[in-house]
């Protein structure tokens, strides 16, 4: 959303930088995945239905995500010059290393393909924007300083708050 209002115009002399984490700049593949799940993995579809999630119905949801919907918002969005500082931190994390609610996640068939360099949501070469000011080995859940993570939370917000002081 951020960057849709810099290129825009829309956040001209609101502010003079815009960091982005872990945002998929260029679509999520994961999102497609989650498109096709109902029809190409029907199973996985049941599973996730009985924890009560049902991803058919939050299709489009995931369709804005996907790289092509991603691609068309911002080749349709004119490129608004202003002078606002745009920056990005990137995250990504071995699998290996990705909290347990994660690793769940990933038991279900349908996310056995996702298999790039990602934080667990996102993938890693989806995130830059601008200059890219960090690479942080964090996955997507404990971004937001879930499951006792809150000092690699405060890694990142340190990130951001040493960008905004040299903008």
């Amino acid at each position: 959303m951020a960057r849709l209002c810099n290129e825009q115009g829309v956040a001209a002399n609101k502010g003079a930088s815009v960091v982005t984490v872990a945002s998929p700049h260029r679509g999520a593949h994961l999102a497609q995945i989650c498109m096709d799940m109902p029809e190409r993995y029907r199973g996985s579809t049941k599973i996730l239905r009985t924890f009560g999630y049902d991803i058919a119905r939050r299709r489009e949801f995931f369709n804005e995500l996907t790289a092509a919907s991603v691609g068309a918002l911002f080749s349709a969005a004119k490129s608004h010059s202003n002078s606002t500082r745009t920056a990005s931190i990137v995250c990504h994390a071995p699998r290996a290393e990705w909290c347990v609610p994660l690793k769940l996640f990933y038991q279900v068939k349908a996310f056995a393909d996702f298999d790039l360099p990602s934080d667990g949501v996102i993938e890693r070469d989806t995130q830059a924007f601008g200059d890219v000011i960090a690479e942080l080995n964090i996955d997507h859940f404990r971004q937001v300083g879930l499951f006792g993570e809150a000092r690699r939370f405060q890694q990142l917000c340190d990130v951001a708050t040493d960008f905004f002081k040299t903008s």
